[in-house]
């Protein structure tokens, strides 16, 4: 996603002109008197930056692909590796210590809003925007995410060895938490392995997440990782019945520069939880369409919704929905374009 889609998108909006200021978080969408505009926009910056140059959030590949990092490039943030190693996480709202506030103000900083902030970050943001607008606090009142979680593992046999096939294969609906699995192997040209490094297959896993009230994103973290070594212990051999050992999962096909035993291989791995605001997956219950917004219905003049959790023909957690509702939403600001395919028809029916 970070490296087909986002890095691109990226690209293409830089060399159009467009602006980034990333580690902004908006804390505060203030409307007018009557309701009828939003008037400011509260906004926390959560780091300062060692150059006045911006932030570059891309890497490159062994390649050369343009990419998006899993984590800040933290030599780019002041005390950044300070902040690295204190596990601060942005994206959980965070921030640097003395983290500076400002106000952006209508007419004078911007003229429309496009709210794109996934769905589970809004309701403290948009205190005032659900109480003077039922639509919009029943929008929320009805909507659901759930956390997610993902491991993904480079092994030492290919396909053929490990029996698991077809290749670029994708499997749902097997047992939770890690019901789904991708074989991902056509990617390891592009990470750069050399022949001895000796890694032939790589496999993603994800799937929904328990929810733990008060969690922190270290302690998630750890859960993932205890839930990926259950599901290679008790599992996998489903997956790979050429990884069958004695004692189940051989962990000895998990490649590791390190060369650690057993399954202290897994921490030459990767694992995450995804537990906070917009990492969170958006769902569908039955009957919750009729309760989305499309992007010109936020009840505010100068106010245009995106997301995949709005009304938007597909209204399921997917990247081809947040682009149809970023192309509604670009209808609702200057009516262009004109037709979105796949917002008409039985899908939109209530």
């Amino acid at each position: 996603m970070g490296d087909a889609i986002f890095a691109p998108l990226y690209e293409v909006l830089r060399a159009r002109g467009v602006r980034f200021e990333f580690f902004d978080e908006v804390t505060g969408l203030r409307l007018s008197d009557d309701g009828d505009l939003v008037e400011r926009l509260e906004i926390r910056r959560q780091v300062q930056l060692r150059h006045d140059g911006g932030y570059d959030p891309l890497v490159r590949d062994p390649g050369g692909l343009p990419s998006w990092p899993a984590e800040p490039l933290w030599d780019q943030l002041r005390d950044g590796e300070d902040l690295r190693a204190a596990g601060v996480r942005f994206e959980a709202t965070e921030a640097a210590r003395h983290a500076a506030v400002r106000t952006l103000r209508r007419g004078e900083d911007f003229d429309d809003v496009v709210l794109a902030i996934s769905v589970a970050s809004l309701p403290p943001i948009c205190t005032e925007l659900a109480a003077r607008h039922g639509r919009f606090a029943r929008m929320l009142e009805h909507a659901r995410t759930v956390a997610t979680q993902a491991l993904q593992v480079w092994m030492t046999r290919d396909r053929e060895e490990l029996r698991f096939a077809p290749a670029g294969m994708v499997a749902g609906a097997y047992a939770e938490p890690l019901d789904t699995l991708c074989d991902m192997t056509h990617l390891l040209e592009r990470e750069g392995w050399a022949p001895g490094d000796g890694v032939r297959s790589l496999a993603y896993l994800c799937g929904t997440m328990r929810e733990v009230a008060g969690e922190t994103q270290a302690q998630a973290d750890a859960r993932a990782l205890a839930d990926g070594l259950e599901h290679l212990r008790a599992r996998a051999a489903v997956h790979w019945p050429g990884a069958a050992g004695p004692g189940g999962f051989d962990f000895s096909v998990l490649a590791d520069p390190e060369d650690r035993d057993g399954e202290a291989r897994i921490a030459a791995q990767y694992w995450r939880a995804n537990i906070f605001g917009s990492e969170r997956y958006v769902l569908t219950p039955p009957g919750s369409i009729r309760h989305r917004l499309r992007p010109d219905e936020s009840g505010v003049a100068n106010l245009v919704l995106a997301g995949d959790w709005t009304r938007n023909g597909i209204c399921g957690g997917s990247v081809e929905a947040a682009v149809t509702s970023g192309r509604l939403a670009a209808r609702a600001l200057c009516g262009s374009p004109a037709f979105v395919p796949g917002t008409e028809g039985w899908l939109e029916a209530d």
